[in-house]
């Protein structure tokens, strides 16, 4: 987790052997219940290629609503640029 402005940005990557097992969910809902009760940090961002469907259900999944998206990114093993989701948490 990074910190900037009283805003908590996560992200994840996971082995490829380690995938469905809902590391990703379990980990992120940990830091941000610990963030908000310890360090009283309410709001939280996420990024993710918007083909990466696992990771934005894992922030569905963690109550964060889309916000934005845009193009440009580029994934290190893609050839093309594509584009990226945005989504926020505010508890």
């Amino acid at each position: 987790m990074y910190f900037e402005n009283d805003t908590g940005e996560l992200g994840w990557i996971i082995n490829k052997n380690y995938w469905r097992n809902g590391f990703a969910y379990e980990a992120a809902k940990a830091l941000i219940y610990y963030t908000k009760t310890k360090i009283k940090v309410n709001h939280f961002l996420a990024h993710c290629d918007t083909e990466n469907i696992a990771s934005y259900k894992v922030m569905e999944k963690l109550g964060m609503s889309r916000t934005g998206e845009w193009g440009g990114r580029r994934n290190k093993s893609a050839s093309e640029d594509s584009s990226e989701y945005r989504y926020e948490l505010h508890l």
